[in-house]
């Protein structure tokens, strides 16, 4: 099971940032369902998990093992980042954040670059 945004409450400052109960529910949601279609840890083996995390006031996600606690970096909502081959840069939301952590933790060795 994921440790995906708790919000309690007590928590509003949580919610305010993630944009309210719904929003976070439907957070909740996409995380467990990107999750069920992870691939094992490359170097334990291990399942893998999606986690929500707070950077002060910026929401994020990565993924990480259960078993051995590897990770990808986080992604975080409403950072640019830059994009090949044009290097434009793009502001991410944290549906794309959650599907670009997805996309790191795929990437295996001979498998072309994200």
């Amino acid at each position: 099971m994921s440790r995906c945004f708790e919000y309690e409450a007590k928590n509003a400052t949580v919610l305010q940032y993630l944009g309210g109960v719904e929003r976070a529910e439907n957070l909740n949601a996409m995380m467990q369902d990107a999750e069920t279609d992870l691939s094992r840890c490359p170097f334990c083996g291990g399942f893998a998990e999606m986690v929500g995390i707070m950077a002060y006031t910026q929401p994020g996600v990565r993924v990480r093992c259960r078993r051995c606690g590897s990770s990808t970096p986080p992604v975080y909502e409403g950072v640019s980042f830059i994009m090949r081959p044009y290097m434009a840069k793009k502001t991410l939301t944290l549906e794309q954040a959650i599907e670009r952590a997805v996309e790191i933790w795929e990437q295996r060795e001979g498998s072309a670059a994200v």
